[in-house]
């Protein structure tokens, strides 16, 4: 189980880039609400970007918002 984690969280181990491209409608306003107490939900279609959305989100916060990198905790589930 602990392998699948840090499969899908590889910020954990070290460097972290995403090679997508930045949506700044979708990410500005999800960086605003990460202080919240609140919960923010990703809806749509199949592959759209929701996971890539996570992901520019996560590297963001990591490598410009100088946050630690084990706080994150990301898991994918197959519905």
């Amino acid at each position: 189980m602990e392998e699948i984690f840090y499969r899908f969280n590889p910020w954990w181990e070290g460097e972290f880039k995403t090679d997508f491209i930045d949506r700044p409608k979708y990410t500005i306003p999800l960086l605003l609400s990460v202080n919240n107490a609140s919960v923010e939900i990703i809806t749509g279609l199949r592959r759209i970007g929701k996971t890539s959305i996570m992901k520019i989100l996560i590297n963001k916060l990591i490598n410009e918002k100088n946050v630690s990198q084990t706080i994150y905790f990301y898991i994918f589930e197959l519905l």
